[in-house]
């Protein structure tokens, strides 16, 4: 039997001035309250209640009991609240790993919002286009961005689905001319996120879904979202990114939507975090804000 349960029975059938009347306080029958406080007193060795005709009354190691219990058990009660707010606090350190694409790209559209919303967390962020080892490195979730989620292991919240589009900046498009069909990709300046020395293919795909094979020529090849992008504003060619990735830059001027009734396929935003019984707040935070933020914007 629990001992501090049955303290608190004690206490209870002690304030209550017997078992019939704690029934109600301590959620059991009179005859489960009465055995915890026999059990206790067996493991105490001396008796705590004097029963009689009238009632309940303490004996003296008793009633000196009941004022160590009720003190030890207000100690206890304080310090399981203070855990469990502690616990519901959204503070402390938050390792997060990101794609390029959202943590630099996308970084002032979300960042500031999340740091008003949770002054007390202190994000920490890696930023990278490799898969990051959860677990090994010590980080608290990631988001990743793919066609298909591969099997991790990890807790996976979807949070948005993103078609590729192709942009590129105003000043490209003046001077290399506006891209009326598909085919006339070939004629133009491509920006791929590729290695290797494999000629770079797109698939696009239009409205109706009919598909259209393109073999651009392959200005620049890097392993860099990040670079892509800047490039493709620098007016160096056309780069093919999600539209969460472009979205803000298109909006601005930036950046323009090439063939804007075409796309070459749909990539998913994911969330992941190991999976645990008790997953941080912060990192629930984190997770719910990306998951809002994803929804409210337009998707394509």
């Amino acid at each position: 039997m629990d001992r501090w349960q049955a303290m608190r029975v004690f206490c209870g059938v002690v304030d209550a001035q017997g078992f019939t009347a704690a029934q109600d306080r301590l959620g059991m029958t009179h005859s489960t309250a009465s055995r915890h406080v026999k059990w206790l007193e067996s493991e105490l060795g001396t008796q705590l209640l004097q029963r009689n005709s009238r009632g309940l009354s303490l004996t003296d190691a008793g009633r000196s009991y009941y004022l160590s219990c009720v003190q030890l058990l207000e100690q206890l009660d304080a310090a399981e609240a203070a855990l469990a707010q502690r616990r519901a606090r959204v503070a402390g350190v938050l390792r997060i790993t990101l794609p390029l694409a959202v943590g630099a790209i996308e970084l002032g559209d979300w960042l500031p919002e999340f740091e008003q919303q949770f002054p007390e967390l202190e994000l920490q962020l890696l930023c990278t286009d490799r898969l990051v080892d959860l677990v090994a490195e010590g980080v608290d979730a990631a988001v990743r961005i793919s066609r298909q989620l591969p099997d991790s292991g990890l807790q996976a919240r979807l949070l948005t689905h993103s078609p590729l589009v192709l942009v590129a900046s105003p000043a490209y498009l003046m001077r290399q001319g506006v891209v009326q069909v598909p085919g006339q990709l070939a004629e133009h300046r491509a920006l791929a996120f590729a290695a290797g020395p494999a000629p770079l293919r797109w698939s696009v795909v239009s409205g109706q879904g009919a598909v259209t094979e393109v073999q651009p020529h392959t200005a620049l090849r890097t392993d860099s979202v990040a670079t892509i992008f800047e490039a493709a504003r620098a007016g160096r060619g056309i780069a093919a990114l999600t539209w969460h990735t472009v979205r803000s830059a298109v909006e601005r001027g930036q950046l323009v939507r090439v063939l804007p009734c075409f796309h070459l396929g749909q990539y998913s935003y994911h969330a992941l975090y190991p999976r645990t019984r008790h997953l941080r707040p912060a990192v629930r935070a984190f997770v719910d804000f990306m998951a809002r933020r994803y929804r409210q914007g337009p998707g394509g």
